[in-house]
C-alpha cells in the first residue's frame, strides 16, 4: 500500500438480531464505566412519540475530543474513529495529524473489539452481520480528476477535458483472508477532492478513496469475541493486500514532475 494515502476515519455498522436498549438510564448509567472513552454526555433522538425505524439511532455517545462516535439502535449499531494524533498548536488550538492504514487499524481494532465485547456481555447484543467503511485521502500532487482519466481510462477523454469532479464506484464479491473464506461485498469508491483554498496551486490535487467490506445479507452470522476480531484482522489483511488502487504509485506525481 501507498504510505501517502492516510486514514481520516474508520467506521464500523454491526447489524443486530438483538439488543438490549430500551433501558437507556440504566445504559447511560453503566456503559461510561465500562466504555470510560465515550466521556462526553449522551445524546438523545428526541422526537417524541413518532415511531422510528429499528436502524434510527437513539442515544449516541461521544468522546469529548469528537474522536470517537457511538450509535445504538435497536437493528444497528455505529462506532464511528477518527485515528490519529490531537496536538496543541498556536492559541491553544487542538490539531489533528492523521494516521497511516497500519497506525489506524492498530488503535481501531482493539477499541471495535471492546465495544462489541461490552455490548454482548452486558446488554445482550446479537450481531449477525457486520461492515467497516474505512477512508482514505491521498494529495496527489496534482490534478486528480486528470490522473483519474489517465490511469484509469486509458487517457482518453470521455467526459471532456476540463473535468471538476469525478467519482467512480465499483462493487466485487469475494473473500475475506481470515481463514474462514468468508463471502463479503466489497465497494471500492474513488472521488476527487476540490481545495477550500482559491489560491491553491492545485485546486483538485487530491483523491479520497472508500473501501466499504460487508458481509452477505444471506450468510448470517453470530458473531462471537473471537469471530469478530478475525474478521476485523481480515478486512485489514484484505485492504493492505487485496486493493490495488491504494497501491498504485501512477496516481501520484513523480518526483521532480
Amino acid at each position: 500500500m501507498n504510505n501517502r494515502f492516510q486514514v481520516p476515519s474508520i467506521l464500523l455498522g454491526l447489524f443486530l438480531r438483538k439488543l438490549e436498549v430500551s433501558d437507556t438510564k440504566n445504559l447511560t448509567e453503566t456503559l461510561p464505566w465500562r466504555l470510560p472513552e465515550f466521556d462526553a454526555p449522551p445524546q438523545f433522538n428526541t422526537q417524541g412519540n413518532q415511531q422510528l425505524p429499528p436502524d434510527a439511532p437513539r442515544v449516541r455517545f461521544t468522546s469529548k475530543d469528537g474522536r470517537l462516535l457511538l450509535e445504538l439502535a435497536p437493528a444497528k449499531l455505529q462506532l464511528r474513529m477518527i485515528p490519529g494524533k490531537l496536538e496543541k498548536g498556536e492559541n491553544n488550538q487542538m490539531n489533528l495529524t492523521l494516521s497511516d492504514f497500519e497506525e489506524a487499524f492498530k488503535a481501531f481494532i482493539p477499541m471495535a473489539t471492546r465495544v462489541h465485547s461490552v455490548f454482548n456481555e452486558h446488554y445482550g447484543l446479537v450481531a449477525n452481520r457486520a461492515g467497516v467503511l474505512t477512508e482514505f485521502i491521498g494529495v496527489l500532487g496534482q490534478s486528480a480528476n486528470q490522473r483519474m482519466q489517465e490511469e484509469f481510462f486509458g487517457g482518453r477523454y470521455h467526459f471532456g477535458e476540463r473535468i471538476h469532479e469525478m467519482n467512480i464506484s465499483a462493487l466485487a464479491k469475494t473473500a475475506l483472508e481470515d481463514g474462514s473464506e468468508r463471502q463479503i461485498n466489497r465497494w471500492t469508491r474513488l472521488n476527487t477532492m476540490r481545495s477550500n483554498d482559491p489560491a491553491a496551486a492545485v485546486p483538485d490535487g487530491a483523491l479520497q478513496v472508500q473501501i466499504d467490506i460487508n458481509t452477505l445479507p444471506e450468510d448470517t452470522y453470530d458473531f462471537t469475541a473471537a469471530e469478530f476480531e478475525k474478521f476485523l484482522n481480515g478486512v485489514r489483511s484484505h485492504i493492505a493486500n487485496k486493493v490495488d488502487v491504494l497501491s498504485n504509485d501512477n496516481l501520484f506525481a513523480k518526483a521532480g514532475a
